[in-house]
């Protein structure tokens, strides 16, 4: 499955997949309310893949935690938690190195597509 964020597709693998990940972004610039925290809704990673509809209907009854960082700083979540992030509103740079960690290795059951 695919999904496109500002005009670049991203793949999105199967839950099974997803469920044995873990996403780890390190703060390479403080990361205040103000230039887009990554936003997250707590404990839904356990729920899977959700329909459009699931996740309205949670983001009515969990209340969102706007996750801010100094420089330096972690954040570890699994890629199935909901999470979000909005354009800046700051002059100010933030910059994150992002890392996705698999509990083994998947590469010899996808397909892949080298395109030079």
């Amino acid at each position: 499955m695919t999904s496109v964020k500002d005009g670049v597709v991203h793949v999105q693998p199967p839950a099974e997949v997803l469920a044995g990940m873990v996403t780890v972004r390190v703060h390479l610039d403080d990361c205040a309310a103000d230039n887009g925290p990554v936003r997250v809704l707590p404990r839904t990673h356990s729920l899977g893949k959700l329909s459009q509809d699931q996740i309205e209907h949670l983001r009515d009854k969990v209340t969102e935690v706007a996750c801010t960082a100094r420089h330096g700083g972690l954040l570890t979540f699994r890629p199935l938690l909901l999470h979000a992030s909005s354009a800046s509103t700051s002059p100010r740079r933030r910059r994150v190195a992002r890392f996705e960690f698999a509990a083994a290795d998947r590469t010899k059951t996808l397909d892949w597509q080298l395109r030079w």
